[in-house]
């Protein structure tokens, strides 16, 4: 009679075991929560660095192609104004402003291959342009049956080595070898003078100042330049001494946080007989970052300029994969509302199937609106007011590279902009004022849809997407984002847009586009207060040519004359050709008259130069207009090239074969 039934006992302990069994499951769920958490936050830290680095290492490379760009600009001027005064290379340099914009450059130099029969001639042409000009041997006597290593060019930087121009160089191995190595495989070279055996003796016998200068400096590079239509063999090097390298990372670091390190190491040419170990130059910062050995992200890379090996290497600080002290806080805070939650799981036993009813229903729900959003062939996301990601198509997960068909969780939560940003190459700014736009209401008033387009690219391929946000009327506001892949109709239209602009028989701009650069630049110089500068080119005598020798060669001589146009002008200047053998340059921006005249003068040297075509030697020259024109509010494009064309109609009518400037100019 005392018995307590089975059936009675089971059922009042069912509830308990149940709330125990939760209690458990809960504490389960928040440590879950607490290592997903966790590693969220480190993937988020190691995102950042991988952008910060990736973003570096771009500018570094972009600032280590900049100093051979300069170089390859003087260089061209070499190959262009054969035999120019000293003071004529000196003025083009700078022009260029090297050494405003690259600080580790510290000298500019040019080294004439002069092969041993042929001295005396090269020595008489560059006499034309340098009176004083004669060939020094320092060292010794040139040894017979080899070349002539001439230093023709010095322009000294923040460190005067005091080279004196028309030294034979042959005595000095570790730039003799380089040469020679780089005369047989075309390509640039990078050296030191610190290991030359030559001029440690001369430095131990005699402590010349100069020797111990040039061991100071870090390394030269150089690159081999070849003569006007030609590239068998070059005729010299263009080089440069660079002195603090840092500045090279520091030019290429300046928007770079302050806990990350940067070292870029430049591999210098071996010819095979130096030590490899030392071999290199390294340029370091490491801020707030320390020690590599300590960092807790780190991205090592090999890049190559002008078949130069730099090697660069982006590092974190030690705690840049600290978890913030709000995931542990979080996580705590999660398993004590587990165990406070399991206090209730004994009143909602009988509710519960009513709630796996409704659950089943509305999870049936979502499943059939999630098909019909994964059926939309165009990527789609949703997000909440603060642009945050709540859902995603199939579609948008294949834009965002992710396996399967759901958008990944790590994606949820996250910014929209901030998870298309590390992939964005067009359209960013436009993008971040429509989200903007459609999630705070602003605009007509309406709440209408808003379209921008945007380019994506991975794994060097780009995409371009039309992309329409549209706001939801919901009491909670947010947009609906759908992106349209347009990149075929994009490149079409490029395509249109780039052949309309060009010449069809040179590929220089055409009239039309080069009104509207002249438009722009004469813009630009009514607010800088500055001048522009037009030439009018015409050849001399091209009609005899076509004549004589037919239309083909005419073209051959048009195309020939049009790269030499364009090699005698600085890299920012615009040259078109108007039509028959009328050519026009502009230069902008313009610091003074004198700039345009002196592009003048080398493209006036660079036509005189015989053309070659189909065993044929044509000797050509031009007529030059020069309009260097303070831009008035009055001036028009029109304007402009109309004072160029009055001036260069003056130069032919002259005899041809000069250049003369606008008579607003004179006045």
């Amino acid at each position: 009679m005392g018995e307590r039934s089975p059936t009675l006992t089971a059922r009042r302990r069912g509830p308990i075991a149940a709330a125990s069994a939760t209690v458990v499951i809960l504490v389960v769920v928040a440590a879950v929560f607490t290592t997903v958490q966790w590693r969220n936050a480190r993937d988020d830290a190691r995102g950042r660095f991988d952008q910060t680095a990736g973003q570096t290492s771009a500018a570094v490379e972009r600032e280590v192609t900049s100093y051979f760009d300069k170089l390859r600009d003087i260089g061209g001027f070499v190959s262009n104004v054969p035999g120019a005064s000293g003071d004529q290379f000196a003025g083009f340099v700078e022009q260029t402003r090297v050494f405003d914009q690259l600080k580790s450059l510290v000298g500019i130099f040019f080294i004439h291959r002069v092969e041993e029969h042929e001295i005396d001639s090269f020595v008489a042409a560059m006499r034309q342009g340098n009176p004083d000009f004669t060939v020094l041997t320092p060292i010794g006597n040139h040894p017979g049956g080899t070349p002539y290593y001439v230093l023709t060019y010095y322009v000294p930087g923040a460190i005067d080595l005091q080279l004196p121009v028309g030294t034979d160089i042959v005595l000095i191995p570790s730039v003799i070898d380089l040469l020679e190595m780089s005369n047989e495989t075309g390509k640039a070279i990078a050296g030191s003078f610190q290991n030359d055996s030559t001029l440690r003796q001369i430095a131990e016998r005699t402590r010349f100042p100069l020797i111990d200068v040039l061991f100071s400096i870090d390394f030269f590079i150089a690159m081999p330049v070849y003569s006007t239509g030609q590239s068998d063999q070059p005729i010299g090097w263009v080089g440069a001494t660079v002195d603090q390298f840092e500045g090279v990372v520091w030019g290429a670091s300046r928007s770079l946080p302050e806990d990350v390190g940067l070292r870029l190491s430049v591999d210098l040419t071996s010819t095979g007989t130096e030590n490899v170990d030392v071999l290199s130059q390294v340029a370091s910062i490491e801020g707030r970052a320390g020690p590599y050995e300590h960092a807790a992200f780190r991205i090592e890379r090999t890049f190559e300029v002008e078949n130069i090996t730099w090697r660069l290497a982006v590092w974190s600080g030690p705690d840049a994969d600290a978890v913030p002290l709000s995931v542990p806080a979080m996580s705590a805070a999660g398993i004590a509302i587990s165990i406070l939650a399991a206090g209730i799981v004994y009143l909602r036993m009988r509710s519960r199937q009513r709630d796996r009813a409704l659950a089943a229903e509305l999870a049936d729900r979502e499943q059939f609106q999630r098909d019909i959003v994964d059926s939309v062939a165009n990527a789609m996301v949703v997000l909440d007011a603060t642009g945050t990601i709540v859902a995603g198509n199939a579609a948008w997960a294949h834009l965002r590279s992710h396996d399967g068909s759901r958008v990944s969780h790590d994606e949820l939560g996250r910014g929209y902009l901030q998870v298309l940003a590390p992939k964005l190459r067009a359209g960013a700014y436009e993008l971040n004022a429509a989200i903007t736009q459609v999630l705070s209401g602003d605009g007509d008033g309406t709440g209408s849809s808003v379209d921008v387009d945007i380019a994506i690219e991975d794994n060097s391929r780009r995409q371009w997407f039309a992309v329409r946000a549209t706001p939801l009327r919901g009491r909670r506001g947010g947009a609906v984002v759908v992106h349209t892949d347009i990149t075929e109709r994009k490149r079409t239209h490029e395509e249109l847009e780039l052949r309309a602009s060009r010449d069809d028989l040179t590929g220089l701009l055409n009239r039309a586009a080069f009104e509207s650069e002249v438009t722009a630049a004469l813009v630009r110089a009514r607010a800088d207060n500055s001048h522009v500068g037009v030439l009018f080119i015409d050849l001399d005598g091209f009609k005899g040519i076509n004549d004589t020798y037919g239309h083909a060669v005419g073209d051959d001589v048009l195309r020939t004359v049009a790269q030499r146009i364009s090699g005698a002008v600085r890299s920012s200047d615009r040259v078109a050709r108007l039509g028959g053998d009328e050519f026009v340059v502009l230069i902008a921006p313009l610091e003074s008259p004198t700039v345009a005249e002196a592009s003048a003068a080398r493209i006036l040297a660079a036509i005189e130069q015989p053309v070659r075509v189909n065993n044929l030697s044509l000797q050509i020259s031009a007529s030059i207009g020069i309009a260097a024109e303070e831009a008035l509010l009055s001036d028009s494009h029109k304007r402009i090239i109309q004072l160029a064309d009055e001036a260069m109609y003056r130069s032919k009518s002259g005899g041809g074969g000069k250049a003369t400037s606008s008579k607003r100019a004179e006045n």
